[in-house]
């Protein structure tokens, strides 16, 4: 067979609800990528977060983090930043909303800057011992990296606003999802509009001279439709949600918890 360049999601996809990838799935994708194939880690977790699983493969495994704002590897061949904010545009977005957001953080390289921490959110912000954490309004930072994403938590009630500021102040070159909310907040992810798995998937497979026809993307969420739908062979998780099964030609057998990548990948590997 030729050459595939396999792109899988993590949270809901490779990984199982403990956080871990089976013993089993990491022996088989590294067989896959001793036969040549390219294996691709995919996530909207900050680079720092996905190094620990990369650990169980070549040091020249691709990944892609923050949904496609950063492209790098472990060797440091691949190291890439797609796009990230302008210092004074996420000043003026941080600051022109500040009084109706609750929490908000991002990470940029080994840093996570964190605003109104809270430790219920330990889960988002992926702090290990090497993260150098900056704990503080983002406008009283004066040596600020700016983000490639950030995640807000707004004031739940302030929701229609948050999304009319941003659609009438950045004429479309910034984009938010809302993640979800309840009576008191809403999770928006926000990047620059250019920023997808997509987008970075196109790049690496140029430098990989590979072409769309070469490509295999597995997903759980919305945020795996992009490159679904760019893929040659989309395949969305058992548990994945409606709407992401709607824009895939396969569905796994198997959840994450039970190993749905790898039983897909070997049956897809042994009928081709």
């Amino acid at each position: 067979m030729d050459k595939k360049m396999i792109v899988i999601d993590l949270d809901g996809t490779l990984l199982t609800k403990e956080n871990l990838i089976p013993s089993t799935t990491i022996d088989y994708l590294n067989s896959l990528i001793t036969k040549g194939h390219i294996i691709v880690l995919a996530s909207g977790r900050p680079y720092r977060s996905i190094m620990n699983f990369a650990k169980n493969f070549p040091a020249n495994l691709p990944i892609i983090s923050e949904n496609g704002a950063f492209i790098g590897s472990l060797d440091k061949s691949l190291s890439t930043i797609i796009k990230s904010f302008k210092k004074d545009v996420f000043l003026k977005l941080f600051t022109e909303n500040k009084e109706i957001i609750n929490n908000a953080f991002y990470s940029v390289f080994d840093y996570a800057y964190i605003y109104n921490y809270t430790p219920k959110l330990n889960g988002f912000y992926h702090i290990d011992k090497d993260t150098k954490v900056i704990e503080k309004s983002y406008d009283e930072i004066e040596d600020l990296l700016p983000p490639n994403g950030i995640l807000f938590i707004i004031k739940s009630e302030f929701r229609n606003k948050f999304e009319e500021y941003i659609d009438d102040n950045f004429s479309g070159s910034i984009k938010y999802r809302c993640m979800g909310y309840d009576t008191k907040n809403a999770v928006y992810e926000v990047s620059q509009s250019v920023i997808s798995k997509a987008y970075a998937i196109e790049k690496l497979l140029k430098h990989y001279d590979l072409s769309n026809y070469d490509l295999i993307a597995i997903g759980d969420g919305e945020n795996d439709i992009d490159m679904l739908k760019i893929a040659k062979v989309s395949v969305a998780m058992k548990n994945a949600s409606n709407i992401v099964k709607q824009n895939a030609s396969f569905i796994t057998e198997y959840d994450n918890n039970n190993e749905g990548v790898r039983c897909f990948l070997e049956n897809y590997f042994s009928e081709n």
